[in-house]
């Protein structure tokens, strides 16, 4: 599991601002996790807010261990702000 800290490697994202659906809202959009991701790393890419890490965790609960940990190559939804 990646680090649960604020130590981490260069993130990229995913499809960052999501897709449009017909309705013309956003989905939410897709991040794969990879070594030295953390919940605080990837809302700090994604939102530009680390504070935002709960929005991740809640998005995606069965992913996340208890601890926080990270699975190196799992997809995360990105729940829109």
């Amino acid at each position: 599991m990646a680090d649960a800290g604020l130590s981490a490697d260069k993130l990229t994202a995913q499809a960052e601002g999501g897709s449009r659906s017909k309705s013309g809202s956003r989905s939410p959009s897709r991040y794969t996790v990879r070594e030295g991701d953390t919940l605080l790393k990837i809302a700090e890419r994604v939102y530009g807010d680390a504070d935002k890490w709960r929005l991740i965790l809640e998005a995606n609960r069965g992913k996340v261990g208890a601890d926080g940990g990270l699975d190196v190559g799992t997809e995360l939804q990105i729940p829109r702000n």
